[in-house]
Protein backbone atom coordinates (compact mmCIF):
# COMPACT_ATOMS: atom_id res chain seq x y z
CA UNK A 1 0.00 0.00 0.00
CA UNK A 2 2.66 2.64 0.83
CA UNK A 3 4.35 1.44 -2.27
CA UNK A 4 1.59 2.32 -4.66
CA UNK A 5 1.17 5.34 -2.61
CA UNK A 6 5.04 6.53 -3.00
CA UNK A 7 4.63 5.60 -6.68
CA UNK A 8 1.54 7.52 -7.38
CA UNK A 9 2.78 10.68 -5.50
CA UNK A 10 6.22 10.35 -7.90
CA UNK A 11 3.78 10.15 -11.17
CA UNK A 12 1.88 13.26 -10.03
CA UNK A 13 5.11 15.32 -8.72
CA UNK A 14 7.01 14.37 -12.29
CA UNK A 15 3.43 15.54 -14.52
CA UNK A 16 3.66 18.57 -12.18
CA UNK A 17 7.27 19.55 -12.91
CA UNK A 18 6.44 18.56 -16.83
CA UNK A 19 3.14 21.26 -16.80
CA UNK A 20 4.91 23.99 -15.48
CA UNK A 21 7.57 23.80 -18.02
CA UNK A 22 5.99 23.73 -20.41
CA UNK A 23 3.46 26.89 -19.07
CA UNK A 24 7.18 28.82 -18.68
CA UNK A 25 7.89 27.74 -22.67
CA UNK A 26 4.50 28.94 -23.36
CA UNK A 27 4.98 32.12 -20.77
CA UNK A 28 8.16 33.27 -23.04
CA UNK A 29 7.33 32.18 -26.70
CA UNK A 30 5.01 35.29 -25.98
CA UNK A 31 7.56 37.70 -24.50
CA UNK A 32 8.09 40.95 -26.06
CA UNK A 33 12.13 41.95 -27.24
CA UNK A 34 11.20 45.28 -24.65
CA UNK A 35 10.02 42.49 -21.72
CA UNK A 36 13.92 40.87 -22.52
CA UNK A 37 15.35 43.96 -22.35
CA UNK A 38 13.81 44.75 -19.09
CA UNK A 39 14.36 41.15 -17.57
CA UNK A 40 18.39 42.26 -17.90
CA UNK A 41 20.07 42.98 -15.00
CA UNK A 42 20.70 46.95 -15.36
CA UNK A 43 24.51 48.07 -14.42
CA UNK A 44 25.76 45.19 -15.26
CA UNK A 45 27.19 44.71 -18.76
CA UNK A 46 30.04 44.90 -20.65
CA UNK A 47 30.90 48.30 -20.17
CA UNK A 48 31.61 47.86 -17.25
CA UNK A 49 34.45 46.14 -18.17
CA UNK A 50 35.76 47.79 -21.01
CA UNK A 51 38.58 46.70 -23.10
CA UNK A 52 40.43 45.01 -20.51
CA UNK A 53 38.19 41.95 -21.43
CA UNK A 54 39.15 41.59 -24.43
CA UNK A 55 40.95 38.24 -25.29
CA UNK A 56 44.83 40.58 -24.46
CA UNK A 57 43.55 41.09 -21.19
CA UNK A 58 45.37 42.65 -18.76
CA UNK A 59 43.67 42.11 -15.61
CA UNK A 60 43.47 39.60 -13.15
CA UNK A 61 40.65 37.09 -11.53
CA UNK A 62 40.91 38.93 -8.76
CA UNK A 63 40.54 42.76 -10.85
CA UNK A 64 37.67 40.89 -12.03
CA UNK A 65 36.09 39.46 -8.71
CA UNK A 66 36.13 42.86 -7.54
CA UNK A 67 34.74 44.60 -10.66
CA UNK A 68 31.55 42.36 -10.61
CA UNK A 69 30.99 42.90 -6.92
CA UNK A 70 31.70 38.89 -5.82
CA UNK A 71 29.03 36.59 -5.69
CA UNK A 72 26.39 39.21 -6.24
CA UNK A 73 27.69 39.76 -9.40
CA UNK A 74 28.05 36.27 -10.84
CA UNK A 75 24.35 36.20 -9.87
CA UNK A 76 23.57 38.89 -12.05
CA UNK A 77 25.51 37.32 -14.39
CA UNK A 78 23.64 33.95 -14.32
CA UNK A 79 20.47 35.58 -14.77
CA UNK A 80 21.40 37.59 -17.66
CA UNK A 81 23.22 34.85 -19.76
CA UNK A 82 19.82 33.04 -19.37
CA UNK A 83 18.06 36.20 -20.84
CA UNK A 84 20.38 36.40 -23.56
CA UNK A 85 19.35 32.76 -24.62
CA UNK A 86 15.78 34.29 -24.29
CA UNK A 87 16.39 36.78 -26.90
CA UNK A 88 18.41 34.04 -28.91
CA UNK A 89 15.14 32.21 -29.41
CA UNK A 90 13.32 35.53 -29.99
CA UNK A 91 16.01 35.84 -33.00
CA UNK A 92 14.81 32.43 -34.31
CA UNK A 93 11.09 32.77 -34.12
CA UNK A 94 11.46 36.39 -35.55
CA UNK A 95 13.84 36.60 -38.15
CA UNK A 96 13.12 34.51 -41.34
CA UNK A 97 16.59 33.92 -42.08
CA UNK A 98 18.40 32.92 -38.75
CA UNK A 99 21.90 32.57 -38.43
CA UNK A 100 21.85 29.39 -37.17
CA UNK A 101 25.53 29.44 -36.47
CA UNK A 102 25.73 32.27 -34.41
CA UNK A 103 22.69 31.26 -32.08
CA UNK A 104 24.15 28.01 -31.49
CA UNK A 105 27.22 29.69 -30.22
CA UNK A 106 25.36 32.19 -28.00
CA UNK A 107 23.02 29.18 -26.52
CA UNK A 108 26.12 27.38 -26.07
CA UNK A 109 27.83 29.92 -24.70
CA UNK A 110 25.23 31.28 -22.03
CA UNK A 111 25.03 27.50 -20.72
CA UNK A 112 29.05 27.57 -20.39
CA UNK A 113 28.90 30.54 -18.39
CA UNK A 114 25.57 29.16 -16.28
CA UNK A 115 27.70 26.23 -15.31
CA UNK A 116 30.55 28.32 -14.47
CA UNK A 117 28.60 30.50 -12.33
CA UNK A 118 26.81 27.73 -10.60
CA UNK A 119 30.12 26.27 -9.84
CA UNK A 120 31.83 29.39 -8.83
CA UNK A 121 29.37 29.78 -6.38
CA UNK A 122 29.27 26.16 -5.12
CA UNK A 123 33.42 26.42 -4.89
CA UNK A 124 32.60 29.99 -2.75
CA UNK A 125 30.52 28.54 -0.36
CA UNK A 126 32.91 25.95 0.42
CA UNK A 127 36.22 27.26 0.01
CA UNK A 128 35.50 30.57 0.62
CA UNK A 129 37.70 33.33 -1.81
CA UNK A 130 39.90 31.13 -3.06
CA UNK A 131 42.04 32.00 -6.31
CA UNK A 132 40.25 28.72 -7.89
CA UNK A 133 36.96 31.01 -7.31
CA UNK A 134 38.62 34.19 -8.47
CA UNK A 135 39.90 32.14 -11.92
CA UNK A 136 36.29 30.48 -12.77
CA UNK A 137 34.80 34.12 -12.43
CA UNK A 138 37.42 35.52 -14.81
CA UNK A 139 36.45 33.00 -17.80
CA UNK A 140 32.65 33.52 -16.99
CA UNK A 141 33.29 37.14 -17.29
CA UNK A 142 35.35 36.56 -20.49
CA UNK A 143 32.55 33.92 -21.59
CA UNK A 144 29.75 36.60 -21.52
CA UNK A 145 31.20 39.53 -22.50
CA UNK A 146 31.92 36.97 -26.06
CA UNK A 147 28.71 36.25 -26.06
CA UNK A 148 27.35 39.82 -25.73
CA UNK A 149 29.55 40.35 -28.94
CA UNK A 150 27.86 38.08 -31.08
CA UNK A 151 24.39 38.77 -30.07
CA UNK A 152 25.11 42.71 -31.54
CA UNK A 153 26.53 41.35 -34.65
CA UNK A 154 23.70 38.80 -34.96
CA UNK A 155 21.43 42.28 -33.93
CA UNK A 156 23.29 44.18 -37.12
CA UNK A 157 23.17 40.90 -39.33
CA UNK A 158 19.31 40.27 -39.28
CA UNK A 159 17.58 42.61 -37.05
CA UNK A 160 18.92 45.93 -37.16
CA UNK A 161 15.66 47.66 -35.77
CA UNK A 162 16.17 46.30 -32.21
CA UNK A 163 20.03 46.61 -32.10
CA UNK A 164 19.39 50.10 -30.63
CA UNK A 165 17.40 48.89 -27.67
CA UNK A 166 20.22 45.83 -27.29
CA UNK A 167 22.92 48.06 -26.88
CA UNK A 168 21.07 50.49 -24.70
CA UNK A 169 20.41 47.53 -21.97
CA UNK A 170 23.78 46.52 -22.43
Amino acid sequence: MFHLLFELLFVALIVGCLVQWRRGIVRRRGESWETLLGKLHPNWNAQVFGKDFLPDATATPEDIWHRIGGAKGLCSLFHNAGVLMEMAGYAVRNDPTPHRALLAAIHKEALRVQVLVVRTLVQYAFLSLSEGVRENAFWSVSIYIGMTVRMTQLLQESSANLLPGFVEAM
